[in-house]
């Protein structure tokens, strides 16, 4: 019998490797979309080979499947537009991240730490450092970060804390 404590605990003790999701999504910014904001994600399905398509979901956002060599991401038509990039990019996150693989082999390691890898992957995918800490410079509000990103304010929140530009953004 498993003992659930253990899981628990061992679970927590995974760090997620944030700094590397983050990174893996500069990396496929540069190379599938040219660096062009907002990122366009059909590029990255499209580039990754990835089926993606809404339906209507009750208690999830969003689900990557895998069956051989097809992959299927699913998120809830029903969702704002926002939301429905914000999941798609955190699904193509597992993919990239090899959370799940469409080569085998998967990364199996820690659902908690997964998901903050992917949450991380997809605000870096959305809202990459480098163009933001630009933006920033020349000073500019929550609401311009969400429509020149396409993301909620939420998003550009966290975009604005993970990039240390609170200082720099207008009130």
């Amino acid at each position: 019998m498993i003992n659930d404590d253990y899981i628990s605990t061992a679970d927590e003790l995974l760090t997620p490797q944030i700094k590397m999701a983050r990174l893996k999504a500069s990396e496929i910014w540069n190379e599938f979309c040219e660096k062009k904001i907002p990122i366009i994600l059909n590029v990255v399905i499209q580039k990754l080979g990835i089926n993606v398509t809404g339906m209507e979901l009750t208690s999830i956002d969003g689900i990557t499947k895998t069956d051989g060599d097809i992959c299927l991401v699913v998120y809830d038509q029903n969702s704002p537009i926002v939301r429905q990039r914000f999941t798609v990019a955190h699904e193509i996150g597992h993919i990239a991240l090899e959370h799940t693989s469409l080569w085998g082999g998967c990364n199996q390691y820690s659902k908690k730490s997964q998901e903050k890898e992917a949450d991380a992957f997809a605000g870096e995918l959305l809202v990459p450092s480098d163009d933001i800490k630009l933006f920033a410079k020349n000073g500019c509000t929550i609401k311009d970060i969400m429509k020149r990103y396409w993301i909620s304010e939420s998003a550009a929140f966290v975009a604005v804390e993970n990039n240390k530009l609170l200082k720099k953004i207008k009130v």
